[in-house]
């Protein structure tokens, strides 16, 4: 008879594994190339800019409010390159992950619950897997949040020295910090009304020193004043930005499995705090499908162990020795699984591939480093980081994807006015950018508008057209085959 806990360990070591290659499955955004760039900037000359280098028609001040997060990204790649930056990604979401499981395990939950609710929050964070981006530091300042002011409650009140470091921290990595305070103010709130755990003082003290917290930042006060701008802003062309019942069935999944626990958990009536946080994090995922991990995380958190019907048993807790057949078949089932993940993951890690959904035309870029151009680039906002990487400082870009970050919203207006290839308009924006050169996907409207401009096609593919308004001989191309992989 093979032992209980042995029957429940081997399915960890599996589970684990899977997940592990899961988390190495790694792509760059358009964003990546910046995030790297900007941290290896603020590496070599040991300060933030406040002014952008690389964009001619930046009109904003720079507030970087990810400047801590691309600091940790360019000290990985810096380490070991696309290599270091992937494992920094699975460090981080396998941290978070391990910090909900261990707090479930603290609550009694049992083996299988930790483990589908581990499932759920891969699941759940399925958003934040993909990608190397400053957003997965906070999925782990999240589950910290959560963490410490429950333990708060239980008595262990030490846990809310943690709160104000925290936010400390999370205002310089990412804006989701945002998240944090009204989980912060949400919980505090309650605690007010029905004290548990600290009294009224110690509750009131901590919101006040984690908001607070959030001001020790290279900005201050302007980091407030510069999200409440940005978030305001209604970015329809940003998908996570978007509320849930615009999008694809595809984006309901998560929400819709985090609210099938979610919602039988509330019905038995949890702590007010816990109730007040996750029913928070449910209505503002509903309207934007970036809050929809924080759901998933706080409910994984506060709720599960209301479903959790059973605890750890002893006989779970206790390891009977192992016969010699036993023992063969946990290490062959351990090797088998180490070595699934190694030459899985390796593979994931070798390469961290651009997305073909906006993967840029290789081919234009060897004809611009090939070419002694110079000057001022207009180029699609998806591959402006991706020009600045190899370009820079030859060539300025006119927009990228910081957005609102260095471009006022008249700038931004008139570059979707121009790809657009609106008329009466594009001729205007055209002019008031004044660009030296253009590379536009060849499926924008404006691309067939352009053919009888000032402007010389230079090189053009399937994917992209390059113009300049010298005239250049046009060179032939190849088209692109397959997604290369960062940097490109």
């Amino acid at each position: 008879m093979i032992p209980h806990w042995l029957l429940v360990l081997i399915p960890r070591i599996i589970l684990w594994s899977t997940l592990f290659i899961f988390v190495t499955r790694t792509s760059a955004d358009p964003d990546l190339f910046g995030h790297v760039l900007f941290g290896l900037d603020i590496l070599r000359e040991a300060r933030i800019p406040t002014v952008d280098p690389y964009s001619f028609t930046s009109d904003r001040a720079w507030v970087n409010h990810e400047w801590l997060a691309e600091t940790a990204m360019a000290a990985a790649y810096r380490l070991a390159g696309p290599i270091g930056l992937a494992m920094l990604k699975v460090l981080v979401l396998l941290s978070g992950c391990a910090v909900v499981v261990r707090e479930l395990a603290r609550r009694g939950c049992s083996q299988m619950v930790q483990d589908l609710t581990l499932i759920l929050v891969v699941i759940g964070a399925a958003s934040f897997t993909p990608t190397v981006r400053p957003q997965m530091f906070s999925f782990i300042c999240l589950a910290l949040l959560v963490v410490s002011l429950r333990r708060a409650e239980d008595g262990y009140t030490r846990a809310l020295v943690l709160v104000p470091v925290l936010f400390a921290l999370w205002a310089n990595l990412h804006g989701g910090w945002l998240v944090g305070v009204g989980v912060l103010g949400a919980w505090v709130a309650v605690r007010l009304v029905w004290p548990e755990g600290p009294g009224r003082g110690s509750w009131l003290a901590v919101g006040l020193a984690g908001v607070a917290a959030t001001l020790a930042t290279p900005y201050g006060i302007a980091l407030w004043t510069f999200l409440w701008e940005t978030v305001s802003i209604g970015r329809a062309d940003i998908t996570e930005w978007q509320p849930l019942f615009r999008l694809g069935p595809v984006d309901h999944v998560p929400w819709i499995v985090t609210a099938v626990v979610a919602v039988p958990a509330l019905l038995r009536r949890p702590r007010v705090s816990h109730a007040v946080v996750v029913l928070l994090l449910m209505v503002m995922s509903l309207l934007v499908l970036r809050v929809g991990t924080f759901f998933t995380l706080a409910t994984a958190i506060l709720l599960v162990p209301e479903l959790s019907a059973h605890r750890l048993p002893a006989a779970a807790t206790q390891a009977a020795p192992l016969s010699r057949a036993e023992s063969t078949m946990l290490a062959l089932v351990t090797a088998i699984a180490i070595a699934a993940s190694a030459v899985m993951s390796g593979r994931h890690l070798s390469c961290i591939s651009m997305q073909v959904t906006w993967a840029p035309d290789a081919a234009i870029m060897d004809v611009l480093r090939s070419h002694p151009l110079q000057g001022r680039l207009l180029t699609w906002f998806n591959w402006g980081e991706y020009a600045i990487w190899h370009l820079a400082p030859d060539i300025k870009v006119s927009y990228d994807g910081r957005r609102e970050t260095i471009y006022s919203q008249d700038v931004i207006d008139r570059h979707l006015t121009f790809y657009a290839g609106r008329e009466p308009g594009w001729k205007e924006a055209l002019q008031q950018i004044d660009p030296d050169h253009i590379w536009l996907p060849a499926g924008l409207p404006v691309v067939t508008r352009l053919e009888d401009s000032i402007f010389h096609p230079v090189a053009r593919t399937r994917e992209s057209v390059l113009w300049s308004r010298q005239p250049l001989p046009e060179v032939p191309v190849g088209a692109l085959n397959g997604a290369p992989c960062f940097p490109g």
